[in-house]
């Protein structure tokens, strides 16, 4: 966790202090009648720079570069811990590890308390129909359950597979699934009321199509499963990625 004697201190105070100030504006919106709705996207572990509008040399992303074309990007924040847990906690709650104690250093749970003062939880107290989608990777105190802290919530505790079964005994990858039940979400609403949706996916880290922190011993696209994907069967297949120097031996790369 970054110290407050950190040089950057200050601007990192300011801008919680811009985030709070933004989601207050929210909350006072939401008694009238033209109360925004608000649609919160998470990739999980992703650089800032691993978009193609951001100066990415190779990767694409058409969908987020039009977002960011209409929409403003902040060239000078930086996350005190960017690793899944401590950085989705601090967003959601407002504060920094130090405080609210979700790391894979530090052993604190969310209390009731600390939720209150959430995002999620002060638009739903202003009226607002509130979900979630996708990853949840915030430790919750005994008794406080993921399916209460939304009026919707259709997500899992952790990174969770890469293939979702279907009621039809399909399956589909974890961005698909997610964005799916996001549209059901949408659905969902009752006509006249505000929405805030929590869409969190669990790639870029848990991309792999194996449990992320295991090593996969061959390329996605060697799975029958995915063979045909626009994605993950031939996007970026033409590529050679220079090895890593901390890479260990036998990984995906060898297999390729």
């Amino acid at each position: 966790m970054t110290s407050w004697s950190s040089p950057r201190c200050e601007n990192e105070v300011t801008l919680m202090k811009h985030f709070l100030s933004f989601f207050l504006l929210l909350t006072s919106l939401a008694t009238g009648a033209d109360a925004p709705n608000v649609i919160f996207i998470l990739t999980d572990d992703q650089r800032d720079n691993s978009f193609s509008a951001m100066g990415h040399p190779w990767i694409k992303t058409p969908h987020v570069d039009e977002l960011l074309s209409r929409g403003t990007r902040f060239q000078n924040a930086y996350i005190a811990e960017p690793t899944c847990k401590p950085s989705r906690a601090a967003i959601y709650l407002g504060c920094h590890e130090r405080v609210n104690r979700q790391g894979f250093s530090s052993k604190g749970t969310m209390n009731a308390a600390q939720w209150a003062d959430s995002f999620p939880a002060l638009l739903q107290k202003a009226g607002y129909y509130t979900g979630f989608v996708g990853k949840w990777h915030i430790s919750n105190a005994k008794g406080l359950a993921l399916d209460e802290l939304f009026d919707v919530v259709d997500g899992h505790i952790g990174h969770g597979p890469f293939f979702f079964s279907q009621d039809d005994r399909s399956e589909l990858t974890t961005n698909r699934h997610h964005t799916n039940n996001a549209l059901r979400f949408f659905d969902a609403v009752p006509e006249g009321t505000p929405f805030m949706l929590s869409l969190c996916y669990a790639t870029p880290h848990g991309s792999k199509i194996s449990k992320t922190h295991n090593v996969l011993e061959e390329p996605a696209h060697r799975s029958p499963k995915l063979k045909g994907h626009p994605i993950y069967g031939s996007q970026y297949r033409h590529l050679t990625f220079p090895i890593p120097i901390d890479q260990a031996p036998k990984t995906w790369f060898s297999a390729a």
